[in-house]
């Protein structure tokens, strides 16, 4: 049976709505090793299991449980991202996909979120063509809690996609709220606001790389003013961010972009 982890990410602009989406995909036969890595990590970072470990807490030490810093929180997300590996490193035990567009703001969140989902679910692998041998074809999915998502209709669309690929739905779509105790959401959620966060910070350098290399260059001169001198470490702290999500994100055993 597959398990799949559905997280979103997005970015409003003036005009127009950039998107994305991330699907971990994690076998059944490795889920209860994946659950017990996420408990045990959680606890040897000794995070208040009564506050729910997010991705956007991952940088700042005054969000979620104020008495973990910044850099263990960074080591328990490598941790967490290490458990995408087998216990013998030899293969993938948790797949991600991911996909993301600009949209127009005229377009519903729904219609961009179920595009993208239904795209995901065309690149996952199909299902066994003998049969249903110990209901290896069978799929489960489950959603983080979103208000906007009609899940008769996501679960309909994603039948007929997964039909074709001879696997199939259980039940259907499932969407609730992350916590502590949905360890997969919790992943997905890491996930999606590392490539978010790589996404923005490395957009931002870019638009702002001569400005950056001025900056440094009065620096070496010693002729920065205290405001730019805050303003050049508030571009430091961006170009840090930028690589450590990469370097957290290379963690990640399997990770496959979805055109």
């Amino acid at each position: 049976m597959k398990l799949l982890f559905v997280d979103e990410f997005k970015n409003n602009k003036k005009d127009s709505m950039f998107y994305g989406l991330v699907v971990a995909l994690i076998d059944n036969s490795s889920y209860a090793r994946f659950k017990k890595g996420f408990y045990d990590r959680l606890k040897k970072l000794g995070w208040d299991t009564k506050i729910e470990i997010k991705g956007r807490f991952s940088f700042s030490s005054t969000k979620g449980d104020k008495r973990i810093g910044v850099e263990d929180r960074l080591k328990f997300v490598e941790t967490l991202f290490d458990l995408s590996k087998s216990s013998s490193n030899k293969y993938a035990s948790a797949k991600v996909y991911y996909t993301l567009d600009v949209f127009p703001k005229s377009m519903s969140e729904m219609d961009m979120y179920s595009g993208l989902l239904y795209k995901i679910l065309k690149k996952i692998p199909n299902g066994l063509k003998s049969g249903n041998k110990n209901g290896k074809n069978n799929v489960v999915i489950f959603l983080d809690s979103n208000d906007v998502l009609s899940i008769e209709t996501i679960s309909e669309q994603a039948e007929k996609i997964l039909n074709s690929k001879n696997l199939f739905l259980i039940e259907r779509c499932i969407n609730f709220s992350s916590g502590n105790k949905t360890p997969g959401i919790i992943f997905a959620d890491h996930i999606a606001y590392f490539i978010d966060n790589y996404l923005k910070t490395s957009a931002f350098n870019e638009t702002n790389k001569e400005k950056i290399k001025l900056l440094i260059s009065r620096f070496t001169d010693n002729s920065l003013s205290k405001a730019e001198q805050q303003e050049l470490d508030n571009f430091m702290i961006s170009f840090k961010k930028e690589q450590k999500s990469v370097g957290l994100l290379k963690a990640l055993k399997k990770m496959t972009y979805v055109k």
